[in-house]
């Protein structure tokens, strides 16, 4: 039988050595002298592994997780109502959006901060209440592309399994819209549908935490473009 070379423990080693765990170590018991003895354990697998490649000590396979697929997200329903006439589309909801349930809750990203530019609206300073009604009153819709997907994060980069919302509802829901406007480039993807449909589209910078470019100049470039189609 295959016996390591080890160092007998004393009494007092081996009930100090029963009462706490070592990464990467291992208790033997010698069944001929009743000794605990402590060995590397690493050293040990991979000697056993050379004199038996078949014995299934695979320390490799003991620690190689099973993957885990993520759960299934659902995103939120849309803010419109009959009279809006400007839809801004985002890619889907951040996490921090899920768990409020509420678009753009991540305190980072800056789109309320951009509308707020935008309208002329303190909309950093109402609750999520009062936002949506403030931008109903402008006639200002938001919604997503996506209606459900698979994601680890928040990163538009990590949207697995996508199912698209169904944009068949505006015609009778929206009747006035005509524009739409892209919350960054993921959900600009769908522009050129939109146009085919006859909606006015335009890509903005993103206002995700993600996307690193100045504030200032995001803002700028939405104002211009809200000016400019109006």
């Amino acid at each position: 039988a295959y016996v390591p070379d080890v160092k007998p423990l004393t009494e007092s080693q081996s009930t100090a050595l029963l009462c706490s765990v070592l990464p990467h170590w291992t208790m033997l018991f010698d069944t001929m002298t009743y000794d605990f003895c402590v060995c590397d354990y690493p050293a040990l697998v991979m000697e056993r592994e050379q004199k038996n490649p078949d014995s299934g000590h695979n320390e490799k396979n003991w620690a190689t997780p099973m993957p885990q697929e993520s759960s299934l997200l659902v995103g939120l329903p849309p803010i419109l109502d009959a009279g809006i006439e400007t839809l801004i589309l985002g890619s889907f909801p951040s996490r921090a959006s899920l768990e409020a349930q509420h678009y753009y809750a991540h305190r980072q990203n800056q789109f309320w901060r951009v509308m707020a530019e935008v309208l002329g609206e303190p909309l950093t300073e109402l609750d999520y209440a009062q936002k949506q009604r403030c931008l109903l009153r402008y006639h200002v819709g938001v919604w997503d592309v996506y209606r459900t997907c698979r994601r680890e994060g928040s990163l538009d980069s990590a949207i697995k399994a996508a199912q698209q919302n169904d944009f068949s509802v505006l015609g009778k829901k929206a009747p006035r819209l005509r524009r739409i406007f892209f919350n960054g480039q993921t959900s600009g993807k769908f522009a050129r549908w939109f146009a085919e449909q006859g909606y006015e589209t335009r890509i903005l910078p993103s206002t995700s935490p993600s996307y690193t470019l100045a504030f200032a100049r995001k803002a700028a470039a939405w104002r211009e473009v809200w000016a400019r189609d109006r």
